[in-house]
């Protein structure tokens, strides 16, 4: 037992001194820091919101559950998110290479109709 407080003792004062040891952190290396954690949780948003428009185009392909008009809400919901606007935006280059005929493609004409029209402050056709 005497050996299981000496070693939470240690673990005790390395925990105290934690935030003494980011608090002399220096502006770039708190800006670094906080720059991580910024890009970490985008990565983890964009995850979600990618996961959401898969799951939509799996619900569309394989078992035709959402008419038009539902899978153009649903996919405004998920385009309201700045973050997945910017990944639209990112990956124009790669959806350029989609079969025009394919449901990605579709899907991906409907995105970007919800998009220009979000842009200019009109309805999209079917909203």
């Amino acid at each position: 037992m005497g050996t299981w407080k000496k070693g939470a003792g240690r673990f005790g004062s390395a925990a105290t001194g934690l935030p003494l040891a980011t608090a002399t952190l220096t502006p770039a290396a708190r800006r670094r820091r906080l720059e991580a954690e910024r890009l970490a949780a985008r990565r983890r948003k964009l995850g979600e919101l990618s996961s959401r428009r898969d799951t939509l185009r799996h619900q569309q392909r394989m078992h035709g559950d959402l008419d038009e008009r539902e899978l153009f809400g649903r996919l405004r919901e998920i385009f309201q998110d700045p973050v997945m606007r910017d990944y639209w935006e990112e990956s124009r280059e790669q959806r350029a290479t989609l079969e025009h005929t394919s449901d990605e493609a579709r899907m991906g004409r409907m995105v970007d109709g919800l998009i220009r029209a979000r842009e200019w402050g009109t309805r999209a056709p079917h909203g």
